[in-house]
């Protein structure tokens, strides 16, 4: 079994006492933040440990529904976590991702059902102005279950002309 960083893609560890072979996906050491060590199952993570990354999480089961909802991530989206956790992520919490750019991707990692992890950027718009996130997309065969790490992308600062 190979551990992998969700969020950067180092290769955390290996492990060839496990029987089984394939990937973990995880978060390393650096990527955690201020928590210590490392995570080898980004779904095992529990409520105080998940609230203390620097970055949003957002744990889906087969059918979008979400099951984790971390506070970084409330943060971001405006929305209270108690709210979101048991409703449809693409109808009622993000439906501005239900696009193929978003959810085509959930669709077909759910679809290949083999432990994969897609990274990309995403633009969410919302009243109050636009914000472009990165979003580590990883699913979990042996659980089904799909993490999405988030964080916002830092705007390069305007230059100014003199």
């Amino acid at each position: 079994m190979r551990y992998e960083c969700t969020w950067c893609g180092t290769q955390m560890r290996e492990d060839t006492l496990l029987p089984e072979d394939g990937i973990s996906y995880g978060i390393c050491g650096s990527c955690v933040g201020a928590r210590s060590g490392r995570v080898d199952r980004v779904t095992d993570l529990d409520p105080i440990s998940a609230d203390a990354l620097p970055f949003g999480l957002v744990v889906l089961d087969a059918d979008a529904t979400v099951v984790a909802y971390n506070r970084p991530e409330a943060e971001l989206s405006g929305l209270d976590p108690d709210s979101v956790i048991g409703t449809s992520f693409f109808r009622h919490v993000a439906p501005c991702t239900a696009v193929e750019d978003f959810q085509g991707r959930f669709d077909r990692l759910q679809r290949r059902g083999v432990t994969a992890v897609e990274r990309f950027t995403f633009l969410f718009r919302f009243k109050e102005g636009d914000k472009l996130v990165r979003v580590s997309m990883a699913y979990e065969s042996g659980s089904s279950l799909t993490s999405l790490l988030v964080s916002i992308v830092p705007r390069e600062p305007e230059a100014t002309s003199e």
